[in-house]
């Protein structure tokens, strides 16, 4: 999913500030980029999916694990690391991207294509934390702060 701010009358406000707001707004958009990361990146409550008590778990940072007859512990190593895979990087002249490197990232957080296992576990979608950032306010607050910081308002 993607988000755009458009702000009308952009030419007319910098000339009657006599300042150039490009570089407050590509930090509002990294900003905005950052809270909507906060939101979608934490992981939900473990499950009994996740217990070793289980004959057969999934362990985060790891991947598949089972226990054998002998009690033995086996596993693949198959994690990506979903918690560390995420970047927030430019695009355009002003915008930020939030993106995860892990290939299975669709499957847990876009509303798209996330599974109905991921929902039922309480993973968040792209579109909940866009709508969480964006409906409480965070958004319009990080904008109006960089534009005073550029403009030294409220020193």
């Amino acid at each position: 999913m993607s988000y755009s701010i458009m702000i009308r009358g952009l030419d007319t406000i910098q000339r009657a500030l006599g300042v150039d707001i490009s570089p407050a707004l590509r930090t509002a958009t990294k900003g905005i980029a950052g809270a909507i990361h906060d939101k979608l990146s934490p992981y939900p409550p473990a499950t009994i999916a996740n217990s070793p008590a289980e004959p057969k778990w999934y362990e985060r940072g790891f991947g598949p694990r089972w226990r054998t007859k002998k009690g033995e512990v086996h596993g693949r190593k198959t994690s990506e690391m979903l918690n560390r895979s995420w970047a927030i990087e430019p695009v355009g002249t002003m915008g930020h991207r939030v993106s995860s490197a892990a290939s299975y990232a669709p499957y847990v957080h876009s509303a798209e294509k996330q599974s109905s296992v991921m929902k039922r576990i309480g993973w968040k979608t792209d579109d909940w934390a866009i709508r969480q950032v964006v409906d409480s306010g965070k958004a319009k607050e990080i904008v109006l702060r960089a534009l005073a910081h550029l403009l030294h308002l409220g020193r």
